[in-house]
């Protein structure tokens, strides 16, 4: 239940946030990309039986990088690195 619980906080912080299906890498709807997430978008959405869904943010001031590395010590080296 991550959009129920962290939902409205962290649009309170600031963050533009979509909500991704449950099971999926993605929202599930269309137009997310220009989204811009209100309290009561959040509210509709839990309501409406997302409530158990993730929470994604739009990283077009956000960027970040995902990285799936299965070599431990490679990971390491990478998580060290700044």
């Amino acid at each position: 239940m991550f959009l129920k619980a962290k939902g409205e906080a962290l649009l309170d912080k600031g963050f533009p946030i979509v909500p991704i299906k449950k099971g999926f890498k993605h929202p599930g709807m269309t137009g997310w990309e220009s989204m811009q997430a209100t309290t009561e978008d959040v509210r509709k959405w839990v309501s409406n039986g997302r409530a158990e869904d993730g929470v994604g943010i739009l990283a077009a001031n956000f960027p970040g990088v995902d990285l799936d590395i299965l070599d431990a010590d490679v990971a390491k080296q990478l998580e060290e690195f700044t």
